[in-house]
């Protein structure tokens, strides 16, 4: 039985060889640059629950202090947030550098999970206070 010939050069099998990594090399690239985005995304949601802990022990300190000038800082880190996934904390620390300056050392912190015994973002901000007219404090910028 003879079969006719057809003129077959192979040129999809090639093009399908040159194309098929190509796409997917691009799709792991794709993947790889998703999730270091996921990781610098969440690093920075971290870093902003610590920075909100900051915040709130600043608030803090400044109403402990217009309220007894002589308190000395909490001295133990304080719970501000626990969602069983991320746990917030801040500690305050007070010096004075006169009789009429002090300064807060404030560190918020950020616990994931929220077992864990190192912080996984933190962020530490020094204060200086001032009494203003009838002795409340404010912050000095």
């Amino acid at each position: 039985m003879n079969h006719p010939r057809l003129n077959q050069t192979g040129s999809t099998l090639i093009s399908l060889l040159i194309i098929l990594p190509s796409l997917i090399l691009i799709a792991a690239l794709y993947t790889q640059l998703t999730v270091s985005s996921f990781k610098l995304a969440r690093g920075d949601q971290y870093h902003s629950h610590a920075q909100l802990a900051v915040d709130a022990g600043i608030d803090y300190a400044i109403r402990e202090i217009n309220l007894d000038a002589n308190w000395a800082g909490t001295g133990v880190e304080v719970e501000l947030h626990n969602d069983t996934k991320v746990k917030t904390t801040y500690d305050v620390a007070v010096s004075s550098s006169g009789p009429d300056n002090k300064t807060l050392t404030v560190t918020g912190r950020t616990f994931t999970p929220v077992t864990s015994a190192s912080a996984t973002s933190f962020v530490t901000i020094k204060v200086d206070l001032r009494p203003v007219t009838a002795g409340e404090y404010s912050i000095v910028s």
